[in-house]
């Protein structure tokens, strides 16, 4: 529900450009789209938690919450998906929570 957040904030400040009459975007407009889009931010997290909104997603983010030193890849595919998730599915829900900078990834070399 906010994963769009800088294109309304621009859509928002021309509307407040357009009701102040302003020939151009100034900083009032900006910073006012910004208020109501913190504000809207805030209560999507107040009415929805911290779900991302993504079935595999939010059970990733459940695991990783009990496990204080993380889990490996193979972990995730084994403990939590159970092999039910093909590498594709996996890449794409680690690389949504890393957008949304809700986890970070880190690279371990190990042994050969």
């Amino acid at each position: 529900m906010t994963a769009r957040g800088a294109p309304i904030v621009l859509r928002l400040s021309l509307i407040y450009a357009l009701l102040d009459n302003a020939k151009q975007i100034g900083i009032p407009h900006l910073k006012a789209a910004l208020a109501l889009w913190d504000y809207s931010v805030q209560s999507v997290k107040a009415l929805f938690g911290d779900a991302v909104g993504d079935k595999e997603a939010d059970k990733l983010l459940e695991a990783l919450r009990s496990c204080k030193d993380g889990l490996t890849r193979d972990e995730i595919r084994t403990d939590v998906f159970a092999n039910h998730i093909s590498s594709e599915r996996l890449d794409a829900v680690l690389d949504l929570l890393v957008r949304l900078k809700r986890i970070r990834s880190t690279l371990v070399k190990t042994a050969p």
